[in-house]
Order: C-alpha cells, then structure tokens, then sequence
C-alpha cells in the first residue's frame, strides 16, 4: 500500500506569493486597415503594457487594470499577449480576455435631430427647440412639447402647427471625448504557452463610429477614433510562485483544499479558480496538482492550504 503523506501550508507574508513584473506602458498604432505590422498617420490607438523582458512559457501571471469610462460609449477590450512584429510578418497572439467598461456619462454629449418639411415643402433637419404654448416663435422652426410628445412647426407668431412629416434620431457628439470620474476593472490570471510575449495589447473592439471621430492629442497630433487616456489607464502585473514545489519539490499533489476568502483568486495548473462563497476551494484526486499560484499580497489576502499526496 502506498503511503499518504499530508500536510498544511500557510501564508507567509507579502513577497512570498506574488512579483511585480518590469513593465511600462504606451500606445500601440493600429491601422485602420486592421494591419498591425504597420502604421500611418490615419491610426487607431490601443494602449500597451510592455514588459522589460519577456514573459515565461508556463509560468503563471496576474493582471489588473483599471480603465476611465467614456462619457459617451461602452467600451469593450480583447485582452491579448503579443509579440513585437518582426519586418514583413504578422502578428502572434493569445487571446487572454474580453471586457466590456460601461460608459461613465448620460446625456449629456447626446442630442435629438429632426429631419422634417415646412409649411413651404422645404426640408431642413434641426435640433428641436422647446415649445411654449402662447410664446412668439420662429416660423418653419421645428418644436418639441415633452408633454405630449408631439412635434410643432412655429408659425412664425404665438400660434403653432402640429407636424407629422418628420424623422427624429439621437446622435452622440462623437467628437466631445471625455474620460469619466469613474472606472471599470478587470483582473485575470494567465500563463504563456509560447515564449517571446514582451507586450500585452489593450485591443479596443472598433465600430463604424471609429473612423468618423477625430480628436487632438496632449501634444497637438490628430486621434483618430475611440480611445484611452494614457495617464488615466493603470495596471498591476505580477508573476505568481508556483507553492507545490514547497509543499512537494519536483512533483505534484493529489487532494489540496484552499481556505481563504471568497474570490480570493488562483491559478490552478495554468487554470483561472476563485475561492468559493464557502471559504473553501478543494480539489481531491481528480488530477495531480503541478502548479498552484494564489494571488496573495499581504495578509487581506490570508490563507492556509491542506494538502496530501502519495509515496
């Protein structure tokens, strides 16, 4: 019969579970034509975390990020590991992630516009003003009682017309772009499969309202399309210690249960697991556990891991 050895392992203190990776940010030119080994003076945006040196296959990582909401527009990401494009080739990437960061704004950049006909036949479009029973108007001017929800053509006195030749539509001042008060946040754990990843690319998804926004840079260049305000985009990255090789060097265990707080998060043989609403996360025999990194930094994040394996 083989012999079962058990055991308990439990926090040591900050710097014993996770390492903060080298790393910088800056923006990545995309093309607009979706080619990203090259870039022009018409390119999109998307932020850059480059790392000082390249990120090891098969070790566990930890993201964070915080990310500014749009006053105007959803924003949502594909979270992916790249490599620095080599002359005449494309891209590789792993697709880590997608988030979506919910706009921080109301309506305040959003306005009604009216295409609508006059008493004369002519078609003119306008931002509806705000009807006044009995106040002197504008005639062929185009009005709005929020009341009844009706539209009125002024009549160019006190008087007005009711209209039904109209096309009324919201449209967002694409060009106001203004990052919230708030912010959105995501965190993940991660594992390379391939070596060579040195940036992780904060890819916007784009829409056709893409390539009809510009805007100005801090330092007076043309920004084309949605994107994200440098200084206002932060991060945290770490590598996370693989603790099985202090509870078993060199081999893998076969029962382990994580006592911690709910959510606390894990990487489980590359996998992405959260402490469970119990306290309790366990895994008993199903597969050999080679690798387990808990995201830990200090002692909010306390806890202790029973554990057994075999002779």
């Amino acid at each position: 019969m083989p012999n079962t050895s058990i055991g308990q392992y439990r926090f040591k203190g900050a710097g014993t579970c996770v390492t903060s990776v080298a790393s910088s940010k800056s923006y990545k030119p995309i093309s607009m034509t979706g080619d990203t080994t090259s870039a022009d003076n018409t390119s999109f945006q998307d932020v850059r975390i480059n790392t000082t040196s390249p990120l090891a296959r098969d070790e566990d990582y930890y993201l964070r990020v915080k990310i500014p909401q749009d006053m105007n527009y959803n924003l949502t990401f594909n979270i992916k590991l790249t490599k620095q494009e080599q002359q005449g080739g494309s891209e590789e990437f792993q697709f880590l992630k997608q988030i979506t960061i919910p706009r921080g704004g109301g309506s305040a950049n959003a306005y009604t516009v009216v295409l609508y006909e006059t008493a004369s036949g002519v078609v003119k479009s306008a931002i509806p003003k705000t009807y006044q029973a009995g106040v002197q108007n504008v005639k062929d001017d185009i009005y709005y009682d929020a009341a009844t929800k009706k539209y009125y053509l002024g009549n160019g006195n006190t008087t007005y017309t009711q209209t039904e030749k109209y096309n009324d539509i919201v449209l967002t001042a694409s060009w106001v772009h203004e990052a919230g008060q708030y912010f959105g946040y995501a965190e993940m754990v991660f594992r390379p499969v391939e070596d060579n990843f040195s940036e992780i690319t904060i890819e916007m998804v784009r829409t056709a309202e893409d390539y009809n926004i510009q805007g100005v840079s801090d330092s007076g260049s043309t920004i084309y399309g949605r994107y994200v305000p440098l200084d206002d985009f932060d991060y945290t990255l770490y590598s996370l210690s693989n603790l099985v090789t202090e509870m078993r060097p060199n081999n893998s265990l076969d029962r382990v249960g994580v006592w911690s707080h709910p959510g606390l998060l894990m990487a489980v043989n590359g996998e992405e697991i959260r402490v469970g609403k119990s306290g309790l996360w366990e895994v008993d025999g199903i597969l050999p556990i080679k690798s387990l990194g808990i995201v830990a930094v200090d002692y909010k994040d306390n806890f202790s891991i029973d554990y057994s394996y075999s002779e």
